[in-house]
């Protein structure tokens, strides 16, 4: 044979070796990182949002160092409300998972996990299951909508950044330049461009279908639709989760904004049968639970698993919802962390009583009912979203 024909034979090798390389990073699915305690499974724990809409780790590490420009302030992540505990590799509401390649997704604890601090130098306190007041959803997906339209989401600086913090195989390098940076980027441009468009409820975290282990993506060509970076901003602590559920799972038009303060997760076994979310759409915390993953940006196939997982006593993998759920459903709301002047509260105490009790206390005459919107004076916008 001769030199070009070797040539060629070698050329092939290795073309071919890089192909089975990339079909085996990409179609290979590490199990989900168990975690012992339920309170670090909430905040830290797979719902399933990497395979569909994941963003591989390495690129998302070093996103905030190459585009602080396109967050408010210094501190990466930390400056749009994503705050962590020390100890933990991922910041709270965030989780990774192996999917051919390591991948970040968000989970329950992003909206729903609240940070206090008594000073300004102060530690911050953890809420699990409060509100997170602090903590800009939207921002989070604009910042990656915005970094993947500069000119400087390019292979060669994605690459350049990541090799201050790992060094990648040759083989991983060229997955890394080749497949898995310009999918990123092409899935967040569709993202944003889906929102111009559309003018749909946003992701909190940024991404349309990017390719996971199975090769799938939103369902019935939904991805745009299923979570856009809106043009009517949220605020710190709100989403319009009612907009998301509507365009990406029912496959609807966009209607009205439907923005709403995230609710505080205590306690739900309490209401379990009686109502949940702000209109009580839904009675059944299985649901409620399940449904909340789907429009966060579960897979449909994970979900299909994680439900068959839901009752099962051996010893494998258990349902990650149903931790979920069992977390949450008698979570008690923490005690208030600041001296008490009983005096106030004694006079807190008779206004609640003449004022807030009847709906607010349980057992009150309409605690769990759902209010007419015309004795309430707010606006419609979340019943008509």
């Amino acid at each position: 044979m001769s030199r070009t024909g070797w040539s060629l034979v070698v050329l092939v090798l290795l073309l071919g070796a890089v192909a089975t390389h990339a079909y085996y990073r990409l179609a290979w699915v590490g199990p989900a990182p168990q975690f012992e305690s339920a309170e670090d499974h909430f905040l830290y724990g797979s719902i399933g949002t990497e395979a569909e809409r994941g963003v591989p780790y390495w690129i998302w590490l070093v996103l905030p160092r190459i585009f602080p420009d396109h967050l408010p302030g210094p501190g990466g992540y930390a400056s749009i409300g994503i705050t962590g505990r020390d100890g933990h590799e991922m910041p709270i509401g965030l989780s990774k998972v192996d999917i051919g390649v390591p991948r970040v997704g968000a989970n329950c604890a992003l909206c729903h996990t609240a940070t206090v601090r008594a000073t300004p130098t102060s530690v911050p306190l953890v809420y699990p299951g409060a509100p997170a007041h602090q903590t800009g959803a939207q921002e989070y997906a604009r910042f990656l909508a915005d970094a993947a339209a500069d000119p400087r989401f390019t292979a060669s600086v994605i690459l350049d950044e990541i090799a201050r913090n790992v060094r990648l195989s040759v083989p991983d390098r060229l997955l890394y330049r080749f497949v898995l940076i310009p999918q990123t980027r092409r899935a967040l441009l569709r993202r944003a461009e889906g929102a111009a468009g559309m003018g749909g409820a946003e992701g909190t975290d940024g991404t349309a279908g990017i390719a996971g282990s199975d090769g799938t993506r939103d369902r019935e060509g939904a991805g745009e639709a299923r979570g856009d970076v809106a043009s009517v901003p949220w605020g710190r602590g709100r989403a319009d989760m009612a907009g998301r559920a509507r365009t990406g799972l029912l496959g609807l038009a966009p209607g009205v904004p439907g923005t709403a303060d995230a609710m505080p997760l205590w306690r739900l076994g309490r209401r379990d049968g009686s109502g949940y979310q702000w209109d009580r759409s839904n009675t059944s915390l299985r649901e409620v639970v399940q449904a909340s993953a789907l429009v966060e940006g579960t897979s449909f196939r994970w979900m299909d698993i994680d439900a068959r997982r839901w009752d099962r006593e051996d010893a494998g993998p258990p349902s990650s919802l149903r931790r979920v759920l069992e977390y949450l459903d008698d979570l008690p709301p923490p005690a208030y962390p600041f001296p008490v002047d009983q005096t106030l509260a004694a006079s807190g105490a008779t206004t609640y009583a003449a004022t807030c009790a009847r709906c607010h206390e349980p057992g009150g005459a309409q605690a769990g009912a759902v209010i007419p919107r015309a004795e309430i004076g707010t606006d419609g916008r979340r019943l008509d979203a």
